[in-house]
């Protein structure tokens, strides 16, 4: 009565090309947002391991003073 074949032969080209899509785009979005990054530590030298914030002056409002303040290292 009807010819089905077509049917069958395009569902079938449709779902692999959207299996293929979804395989694509799963290694794309897993790439992108990696389980375990690697963790990219910058250390600093000794001499840089200190601020500087200037402070009003209490005595004299027109002078500012620098004081250095060390940084706290986390564990």
């Amino acid at each position: 009565m009807f010819d089905m074949e077509p049917y069958y032969i395009w569902h079938t080209i449709l779902s692999i090309m959207l299996h293929v899509t979804g395989i694509f785009m799963g290694l794309f979005i897993w790439h992108l947002f990696p389980k375990n990054p690697l963790k990219h530590v910058t250390r600093l030298p000794l001499e840089k391991r200190g601020l500087l914030i200037e402070l009003q002056n209490e005595v004299d409002d027109n002078m500012n003073a620098l004081k250095e303040v060390p940084l706290r290292r986390n564990g």
